[in-house]
């Protein structure tokens, strides 16, 4: 099994959702979650202030992480210069 890591462009968008969506269900008792959340992730992923990276094993999506900036406040103040935090870190159950 070839397994790649490799940053995340608006065309791995739907890869890294598809992730996000497998990698929560057995958190959620095999649901896929509300849509409004999954949206959210796709809203994020989108951000010019995100990035991402998407796993996959022969070519097959089954990890996923995003960064953001970090920001004072908890999340709502001003950027912190030089920290960001990993977010929505996800991995297929097949491959934890």
């Amino acid at each position: 099994m070839t397994v790649i890591v490799r940053p995340g462009g608006p065309e791995e968008i739907e890869a890294a959702v598809s992730v996000y969506v497998r990698g929560g269900k057995p958190r959620r008792a095999g649901e896929t979650g509300p849509e409004w959340r999954i949206e959210e992730v796709r809203a994020t992923l989108r951000s010019s202030a995100a990035w991402f990276f998407v796993t996959a094993a022969d070519d097959e999506p089954v990890g996923m992480a995003a960064a953001m900036p970090s920001r004072e406040n908890e999340g709502a103040g001003e950027l912190v210069p030089g920290l960001c935090y990993l977010d929505l870190i996800f991995v297929v159950p097949g491959h934890w």
